[in-house]
């Protein structure tokens, strides 16, 4: 996440890839009715019919149609608390990744929602929020979704999958690569001749 972006998300309305707050969410002391407010946004984020990552901008305020104001932040939530947070909650895994910046001399926070595999849900009920339910952003609010809506996002993503690669360098005997290397490489003391292609006369 840059300045650059950050512009260019505040001059786009909310829809199903972009949500603004205009203050933080309560986490540290808040009841489960608070936090499951923002569960309940990032699950409608992550649900969302969209081509990219989805955005949840805290310190952010809409006006449309002008662009959304910034207007800061004061309290700061631990990314690796909120990951956990989460996750203990939402079945399957969730990939997301939440930062802050400064932003036009003020604090803003970024919740950013890779595109992944859906549904995600909850295994129990927390807060205001049911289990087994699927909530989807649908333009600018959130809804239940439907069995069929559900049906087609699983076969919408049926294909994707998260991509790993491993990578092992090993010598011709697949032993580890040694700390220093020695490279040799082809010499040519003359020049190659030119290529010349013949074609037999009929």
């Amino acid at each position: 996440m840059n300045d650059e972006l950050l512009t260019a998300l505040r001059y786009k309305s909310e829809g199903t890839d972009i949500d603004f707050k205009s203050e933080q969410y309560r986490f540290i002391g808040a009841s489960d009715h608070e936090k499951s407010e923002m569960l309940k946004d990032i699950l409608a984020v992550a649900n969302a019919w969209r081509e990219g990552s989805g955005y949840i901008l805290l310190g952010v305020k809409d006006q449309r149609p002008h662009p959304a104001a910034v207007v800061g932040i004061t309290e700061s939530i631990d990314d690796a608390a909120l990951q956990q947070f989460v996750n203990s909650k939402v079945k399957p895994k969730l990939t997301f990744q939440y930062e802050e910046h400064l932003h036009e001399g003020k604090t803003v926070g970024v919740i950013t929602i890779p595109k992944q595999k859906r549904p995600f849900f909850l295994a129990n009920p927390f807060g205001k929020l049911k289990k087994n339910i699927v909530y989807v952003r649908s333009g600018s609010s959130t809804d239940e979704a439907e069995p069929s809506e559900i049906a087609a996002m699983g076969l919408a993503d049926a294909g994707r999958a998260d991509m790993k690669v491993d990578l092992s360098v090993l010598t011709r005997n697949n032993e580890p690569i040694p700390d220093t290397v020695s490279l040799s490489f082809l010499h040519f003391t003359e020049e190659l001749p030119d290529y010349v292609s013949y074609h037999d006369e009929e």
